[in-house]
């Protein structure tokens, strides 16, 4: 099967609205939660329909059959210094953002973050792990830094160097800076009259991702100084005779709102790791949500189960995903996801060439997706990475 890798990046201009996968209808739960960034398939189902569009398929179950070939191989949230997107042509100017790993924290009031340190566990607890353990140095309270993400160079410098710290002021992006919530308020309509149906009143929350700041102290004017785009990266079956656009409009989120893309494939590197000799473990970080056998968090030794072992994870909480299939006018089955930025800690089962062990998994895993469920429409894109082992000989508890 020959396939052409083809790269896209969306620029919106209109807020938008990403929900998560949890009940919401006028009148009842009449709130709808935001989800961002949005889960690979709002994405994936995005990209179908734009390539169904525009090669004049307009029936849905022609629509799906046809574009059953497109797999996506990246979608990175891109942060930009832009006055204005919508005359963006160079693509790379936005740099990619990556979730922090969960193996990450910061203390209250602390401007730098810390690794977890990785440990032999000394006695008993009810953990799932039996011999090591993940461990704060110190017994403060934690800062939420969930909204903080790294650049491509930042992840690299963690994929590569396991005591990386980074300041959050300086080196992350906090994306509550640069998203901006604009609720909106609706109304059911009766389809009979096209009046207001009594009691179908919500509520949802627009997101507008970019950054507004003022000219000056004194000013009440604002002007946008900085951007939020996606890429996706993707293949397509040639043999399917499929045409491609170098750019238009795409409908984007839960309220179809228009986003401008262009095709640019700018590459994108995120360096791998070199093992040696003398090392048996690597971290899994999870750059997408993963969906595992089972619906379980510990489902992913299965990948290694010959060569390695779980030993460790930093997993975050549970994430669900759902959506509705326009084919067959339905909605999907609910499924249960690992969230992005969880991280697993796994040894080598022998440590007999272990930097060709070590080295061979970097070029089989290192950003590939490799979700059990829906890899295809880019969920558990993965990296592999190098592990801190000098707590280990410690008899710290």
């Amino acid at each position: 099967m020959s396939t052409n890798v083809h790269t896209i990046y969306l620029y919106p201009k209109d807020p938008l609205f990403f929900r998560d996968g949890r009940p919401f209808s006028m009148g009842e739960d009449t709130t709808a939660n935001m989800l961002f960034p949005p889960m690979p398939s709002v994405f994936y189902g995005a990209l179908r329909g734009l390539i169904a569009a525009h090669n004049g398929i307009t029936d849905g179950k022609i629509a799906k059959e046809m574009t059953e070939s497109v797999v996506i191989h990246s979608i990175d949230l891109r942060y930009g210094n832009q006055a204005d997107v919508g005359s963006v042509v160079e693509a790379g100017n936005f740099d990619p953002l990556f979730s922090m790993p969960l193996d990450i924290i910061a203390f209250k009031n602390e401007e730098e973050t810390q690794g977890l340190e990785f440990r032999q566990k000394q006695g008993l607890d009810s953990s799932f792990f039996k011999d090591y353990e993940l461990k704060a140095a110190e017994a403060q309270k934690i800062q939420d830094i969930e909204d903080y993400f790294l650049n491509n160079f930042s992840l690299t410098d963690y994929l590569n160097d396991s005591q990386t710290i980074f300041n959050l002021e300086k080196t992350a992006v906090n994306l509550n800076k640069h998203k901006i919530s604009e609720p909106k308020i609706g109304i059911g309509r009766d389809k009979t009259t096209s009046t207001t149906s009594l009691g179908k009143l919500y509520r949802v929350p627009m997101l507008r991702t970019e950054y507004l700041d003022k000219n000056d102290t004194e000013n009440t004017d604002w002007i946008r100084t900085a951007q939020l785009c996606f890429s996706i990266s993707f293949s397509i079956n040639q043999c399917d005779n499929l045409e491609l656009p170098n750019s238009g409009f795409v409908k984007l989120g839960a309220d179809s709102k228009l986003v401008r893309f262009i095709t640019d494939n700018t590459d994108l590197t995120i360096g791998k790791p070199t093992f040696s000799e003398d090392e048996q473990f690597f971290k899994l970080y999870l750059a997408s949500p993963a969906i595992w056998n089972g619906d379980t968090d510990f489902a992913i030794p299965n990948l290694f189960a010959a060569a390695a072992e779980l030993v460790a994870a930093a997993v975050g909480k549970a994430v669900y995903v759902g959506g509705f299939d326009m084919a067959e006018n339905k909605p999907k089955s609910m499924q249960r996801a690992v969230p992005a930025g969880s991280v697993y800690y796994f040894k080598l089962r022998n440590t007999e060439n272990a930097a060709q062990q070590l080295n061979e998994i970097v070029e089989l895993i290192h950003n590939k997706c490799i979700s059990d469920h829906r890899a295809h429409e880019g969920f558990g894109r993965a990296f592999i990475g190098k592990v801190d082992t000098k707590f280990l000989t410690t008899n710290a508890n």
